[in-house]
């Protein structure tokens, strides 16, 4: 064998190897890189979670040209919180107030966690100047409150109250009741 066509042969191998190299990289990036672009994409199927410290209220915008998949958590700008107790039985009262921080309109999704043996006697919704005066049976399942409020305007305040008793008993005598947390503003949402 000629020692010329010898190192040819062994260029060619090595440019030849070069190239699949190459390519087996370029195909792993693309790989790799659209496997990131799919992490990275937002879920749209789960709802956020339920707050057991007063409820939450998610807001889903009306216009179509808007994301449908787009949804506000706005987190209360007041709550007060009442209490009577006997010997058998607490009697609550809590007001909360949310607001829509957009300049559109929004339909909302209000729900709370309520104590494992709370009943609630009266639940009243005002949006604006509309008072709504629902039925507690149709709204709680279980424990959990849950009530769809149509048509928020931009800026509207929505002030929810609910009034529920919870047998003390002597084992719950000495257990908490359920007591909405303080107010909480994300930073970047202005009211």
């Amino acid at each position: 064998m000629h020692p010329s066509s010898r190192s040819g042969s062994t260029w060619q191998d090595i440019v030849a190897f070069i190239s699949l190299a190459a390519a087996a990289g370029l195909a792993c990036g693309i790989a790799l890189g659209g496997i990131a672009v799919l992490l990275s994409a937002p879920a749209y199927g789960a709802e956020p979670a339920v707050d057991h410290e007063g409820g939450t209220l998610v807001l889903r915008p009306l216009r179509p040209e808007l994301d449908p998949h787009t949804a506000i958590r706005v987190a209360p700008v007041s709550t007060e919180a009442g209490f009577r107790f006997d010997e058998e039985m607490a009697e609550a009262r809590v007001v909360l107030t949310f607001r829509n921080p957009a300049s559109v309109p929004y339909d909302g999704v209000y729900a709370m966690t309520l104590p494992r043996d709370a009943a609630v006697e009266r639940l009243r919704i005002r949006v604006g100047d509309r008072v709504l005066d629902l039925d507690p049976v149709e709204t709680v399942t279980s424990n959990v409150l849950a009530l769809e409020i149509k048509d928020i305007g931009p800026l509207q305040a929505v002030i929810i109250e609910i009034d529920y008793v919870e047998p003390m008993g002597e084992v719950r005598a000495s257990a908490p009741l359920l007591v909405p947390a303080s107010p909480r503003r994300p930073a970047s949402i202005a009211l």
